[in-house]
């Protein structure tokens, strides 16, 4: 998990300055280990990355792959602040981030389900059709938040649990402007209810079974941007 300063030189760097002054405001990470430390608690964990990224990228030079993230970053960080997410790990284009209400910034497990799939959706609709369209997946369920390395020598503080490893996998399988989240979870049945019911095109939802290392044979929902 990306500490305070880390998380607030991101904004620094990569978020536009005008809006990042509205960001400061209700962004804080008070105590924020000692807050989380130690907790065991529901939490919706979103994998965001660049369809065929490293295809895109295979002749760019260092100088151009640094500036094409760059820009990647100015419009992805924004969308996981405005949805009271919390980065977790950035691997080049893949965004790893945690919506919990163990940070004290949303107030129920299903509201931080619905942040997380909000901010994935959000993410589609900002870079679709442009040179950074995502794909994300999802994996919801209970986070264990503690430190890991060597006291005294390297430490961060980690979350484990079964979420990081659905949202790994799904991800390995996403395609282009596709949200995967696991069928049969609330915040499968809730997206279901909607997309079926209402009028919500441009999105679809589809499902598909796979077999996904460490999970065996899987429901999958997909839920297609178009």
């Amino acid at each position: 998990m990306l500490s305070e300063h880390f998380q607030n030189k991101l904004y620094e760097k990569f978020v536009n300055k005008k809006i990042l002054k509205s960001l400061r405001e209700d962004f804080s990470f008070e105590n924020f280990e000692q807050k989380v430390m130690g907790q065991k608690s529901h939490s919706s964990v979103a994998f965001i990355d660049i369809t065929e990224f490293s295809t895109k990228i295979s002749n760019f030079s260092i100088e151009k792959v640094s500036e094409f993230l760059a820009e990647y970053y100015s419009y992805v960080l924004k969308i996981i602040k405005d949805c009271n997410g919390h980065i977790d790990k950035i691997m080049g284009d893949g965004i790893l981030v945690v919506f919990s209400k163990v940070f004290g910034d949303v107030c129920s497990d299903e509201k931080a389900d619905d942040n997380s799939f909000c901010c994935c959706a959000q993410c589609i609709k900002e870079l679709y059709n442009t040179e950074f369209e995502v794909k994300a997946a999802i994996g919801t369920g209970n986070l264990f938040f503690c430190k890991t390395g060597v006291e005294q020598i390297y430490e961060e503080l980690s979350c484990i649990g079964h979420p990081l490893t659905i949202a790994y996998r799904l991800e390995s399988i996403a395609d282009r402007n596709q949200i995967l989240l696991m069928s049969n979870t609330p915040l499968a049945e809730r997206i279901n209810t909607v997309v079926r019911n209402y009028n919500t095109f441009p999105w679809s939802i589809d499902s598909t079974t796979a077999y996904l290392k460490g999970l065996k044979s899987t429901n999958i929902d997909i839920i297609q941007y178009y």
